[in-house]
């Protein structure tokens, strides 16, 4: 994690010194990296250190192969899914929806993976076979006794409502329940990717009356107890909701 943390921090604060710091770093901790560094720092940044790793394996296909073998074999003990996946997509885009189903299901990948792979699927699919789909890896997730069955029920839910994503008034003022303060462990991780592929892809909407809504909930939550993949996504979905009361 030292290394991890080196290398996003190098990163963000100057991205050009970073071409000569990746030698003798494992593929583990230089996706873990880029993930950090857009928590951190911004994606402008994390791309840069993902990009000169890319050029240094010698392009996208064997930094997507890379990705892919590290996935299948479970081997990112640091971080680095979402890299991980992004990479894999742009160089397996006609088999990408096969692998993101083999992702979501095997349990022997971080929660945060799994459930960024199912949001990933939707664009994959029909949206009811999509909501078919979640629902199968929530009740097969429930009947081994797997505790990632909440978080799967979470985006199911979600996705079947998404207006529950923005906090309504009252909830906000504090006269009625706000269910994203309700959250279990990794929902925030879970809130943060589905709102980027969503609202990156057109399928969610949040205009700055939703943004200052759920800016107002999140800022109510307390962190203290917050995982280490939460707090980060924390930054990264604040970066979300200022980016819309931007404009």
């Amino acid at each position: 994690m030292d290394q991890v943390a080196g290398l996003a921090l190098m990163a963000g604060r100057d991205a050009s010194i970073i071409r000569h710091r990746l030698t003798g770093h494992s593929p583990e901790v230089i996706l873990a990296a880029v993930d950090l560094c857009d928590s951190l720092f911004d994606e402008d940044s994390a791309r840069a250190l993902r990009e000169t790793w890319v050029d240094q394996m010698g392009g996208p296909p064997a930094a997507g192969e890379t990705a892919h073998t590290l996935l299948m074999e479970a081997r990112l003990p640091f971080g680095g899914g979402s890299t991980a996946l992004e990479l894999i997509g742009s160089v397996l885009q006609q088999t990408e929806g096969v692998w993101l189903r083999i992702f979501s299901v095997n349990p022997d990948l971080p929660p945060d993976i799994r459930t960024e792979s199912l949001i990933r699927l939707h664009d994959q699919m029909d949206p009811q076979e999509y909501r078919d789909y979640i629902r199968l890896c929530a009740e097969q997730a429930e009947q081994e006794g797997d505790p990632w069955s909440i978080r799967a029920r979470q985006v199911l839910e979600w996705v079947d409502a998404p207006a529950s994503l923005f906090p309504a008034e009252a909830a906000v003022d504090g006269n009625s329940d706000d269910d994203l303060a309700h959250l279990p462990p990794g929902g925030i991780a879970d809130l943060e990717r589905l709102l980027f592929h969503g609202l990156q892809n057109g399928w969610l909407q949040m205009d700055a009356d939703s943004a200052r809504r759920l800016g107002a909930s999140i800022s109510s939550m307390d962190e203290s107890s917050f995982s280490g993949p939460d707090q980060a996504a924390l930054l990264r979905l604040r970066r979300h909701v200022d980016s819309r009361l931007a404009h």
